[in-house]
């Protein structure tokens, strides 16, 4: 606006200065023929073509400096529309709307990205498909750099919401082989904040870190507070998918301030959601609901449905976490009609979840299960999506490396035809490049489809679908790893094995539904208490083994005493069922040259061993191998746990 007045002023001055001069001219024509009837007529004439000159010139002046004004203010409102177009529309609106009353303003290539900015309105409320109709149009066009980038970039949203990852990390791929040097700091910015969010959905997680700080160096250059807000908000989600609380709380910490100040309305509330995270690693629910709160008032602010139903489901499963089961209900029946609605399998996951754990509360069996069904179909079709993303990524950067073999091969054909009038000798060698070429094709083709096959064994092997417990065999080489860490820092290593008491009689008086969400009850509460120093595995139908790092002999008995705990208050049918486990451990101080498959089978057998002599003369206790006398056992030697010499994945 400023600079506009002072255009203004100045072109003011020279329409005066102008009209100056003219009085000045006419001043001497009536001094020169003031003696005749001649010269009167003279000096009419003269006057009347300067004053008519005068004024055509100050209005075409005046209209021109209009004009070049105008340009200006809608170079800056287009700016400014396209930084804050995700947290005000109504600044977008209001370039619209003034926009259709004066088209003729807009050059070519302002139409472009006004279209493309109309583009990115649909995808803030929802409109994909016209957005996407939009863009195709467009994507026929001969666009400027700037425009091409932030077509290819909303083409990529468009496609990461329709869960299309192969096409979002092509056109990502394509963004990555333009010119950024050349873009927009806003565009340089979005480019890295989508490579962020793709490796980060991905899984890859070092280079999704990798490009949030970029994204953040970029941001603190540009000195914009709205990008080093989103910035933070970007490594938030990075941190809070990591685990990594300790920086999560620096980072939210500076996101709010950061956020508040720029008046960016959705990241300061997922900001807020990030702090309520931190809260609930640090069992602090109250303050943890008071944040999601507040996080989902300014989401209604802002009329983000989908965000206020997450931000619902999560403050549902803290409430029913204290046992506050009347707002866990409310707050999830707000967020469940429009999570269904959405379809999204991530959303529906967690959605069935909490239902079935709140119902599981109200012990209303029948229905928990029918949810906990629900959850099951729900993590296999959110399974799927991680399965096509992760082969997406694969894909991606397989097909970036034959393309620039191809190119090589294109190179190497075309020094062919060149030397071949040259030197015969010459020609061995290009045939030994392309027979090189192949055979690196050959060997990332074959790289990728192993990827391929690793990343479904791991998601079919790993984990048991009804406790969430590592299965057996992989359970195993886990432990593997586990002796060689104890080994390589000196510290000790317990195995425990746990067996439910009385498991048949559960299943013949109440079902096997009950008996399930017995187990599933029981195998939660274990994996809660270890948490991610431990392991928890699945050995049989009710039989659990848990390897404890780091503990002395001294600790064990309360470690064991949390542990039986955990079979305590398991409701069934709306009561409280009297269930107990049986649990034997061994202990072995891990030496300098032991061997790994030694120390494993030695443990297993302790603890198996123990285990069999508390089943039998001390039931619902535990026992140290070292307790068992010579006793006779020979009814549960038909308990089966696979050899540890049978497992075959690398844990080195």
């Amino acid at each position: 606006m400023l600079m506009g007045l002072i255009l203004r002023i100045l072109s003011h001055m020279f329409i005066s200065k102008f009209i100056n001069s003219a009085t000045q001219i006419f001043s001497e024509v009536i001094h020169r023929y003031r003696s005749s009837l001649a010269g009167v007529l003279k000096i009419l004439t003269v006057a009347i073509f300067s004053l008519f000159y005068t004024n055509a010139y100050a209005a075409q002046q005046s209209e021109q400096s209009v004009l070049d004004i105008d340009k200006i203010i809608l170079e800056h409102r287009l700016l400014t529309a396209q930084l804050k177009m995700s947290s005000d529309l109504s600044s977008v609106d209001f370039l619209l709307s003034k926009l259709n009353k004066c088209p003729d303003l807009l050059s070519p290539s302002q139409k472009i990205r006004l279209s493309i900015l109309q583009g990115n309105r649909l995808i803030l409320i929802g409109e994909f498909t016209q957005a996407q109709l939009l863009f195709e149009k467009l994507a026929h066009q001969t666009l400027p750099l700037e425009s091409l980038a932030r077509l290819l970039y909303f083409r990529a949203i468009i496609a990461q919401h329709d869960f299309d990852y192969e096409t979002a990390f092509i056109y990502l791929n394509r963004l990555d082989q333009l010119d950024h040097s050349v873009l927009p700091l806003i565009s340089q910015f979005d480019i890295l904040t989508l490579a962020t969010s793709l490796y980060s959905k991905a899984n890859a997680m070092d280079e999704a870190l990798g490009y949030a700080h970029k994204a953040m160096a970029l941001a603190n250059k540009s000195k914009q507070d709205i990008l080093v807000c989103q910035a933070w908000t970007g490594l938030n989600a990075i941190y809070q998918k990591q685990n990594n609380f300790d920086k999560l709380k620096i980072a939210v910490t500076q996101a709010i301030n950061v956020c508040t100040t720029a008046d960016e309305t959705l990241s300061l509330a997922n900001a807020y959601v990030s702090l309520a995270a931190w809260y609930q690693y640090s069992e602090m629910p109250i303050q943890q609901q008071q944040w999601l709160q507040l996080a989902i008032e300014l989401f209604m602010t802002q009329d983000s449905a989908i965000s206020v139903a997450k931000t619902q489901l999560l403050l549902a499963r803290s409430l029913l976490q204290s046992e506050q089961l009347n707002g866990a209900d409310a707050a999830l029946n707000l967020a469940l009609t429009i999570i269904e609605d959405s379809n999204n399998p991530h959303d529906l996951m967690d959605a069935y979840e909490v239902k079935a754990m709140w119902l599981e509360k109200m012990g209303l069996l029948d229905d928990a299960m029918f949810y906990f069904k629900q959850y099951l179909n729900a993590r296999k079709n959110s399974n799927d999506i991680k399965k096509i993303t992760n082969i997406a990524y694969l894909q991606t950067h397989f097909d970036s490396k034959v393309n620039r073999q191809s190119m090589e091969i294109s190179h190497a054909e075309r020094d062919i035809l060149a030397l071949k009038k040259q030197n015969q000798y010459l020609q061995n060698w290009v045939m030994l490049l392309l027979a090189l070429l192949g055979l690196s094709l050959t060997i990332f083709t074959f790289t990728f489809y192993r990827r391929k096959r690793d990343i479904s064994l791991f998601e079919d092997e790993s984990k048991d679908e009804l406790t969430g417990l590592y299965k057996q065999e992989y359970g195993f080489s886990l432990m593997k790893k586990a002796i060689v860490d104890a080994k390589d820092n000196h510290q000790s290593l317990s195995v425990i094995m746990c067996d439910v008491d009385a498991m048949t009689a559960i299943n013949d008086s109440y079902s096997h539904d009950v008996g399930d969400i017995l187990l599933r009850t029981v195998a939660q509460r274990i994996n809660a208490m270890l948490g991610d120093r431990h392991l928890a595995i699945r050995i049989s139908g009710d039989a659990f083994m848990l390897a404890i790092n780091g503990f002395s002999k001294l600790e064990m008995n309360p470690l064991l005493g949390d542990i039986h705990s955990c079979f305590d208050d398991v409701v069934v049918n709306g009561k409280v069922v009297r269930v107990s486990c049986s649990s034997g451990w061994g202990y072995i101080k891990i030496g300098e040259h032991s061997n790994v498959e030694d120390v494993l089978d030695s443990l297993v057998e302790q603890s198996k061993h123990a285990m069999l002599c508390a089943k039998q003369h001390n039931r619902g206790k535990w026992l140290h191998f070292s307790d068992c006398s010579e006793l006779s056992l020979n009814r549960f030697d038909d308990m089966s746990i696979m050899s540890v010499k049978n497992t075959s994945i690398d844990y080195l």
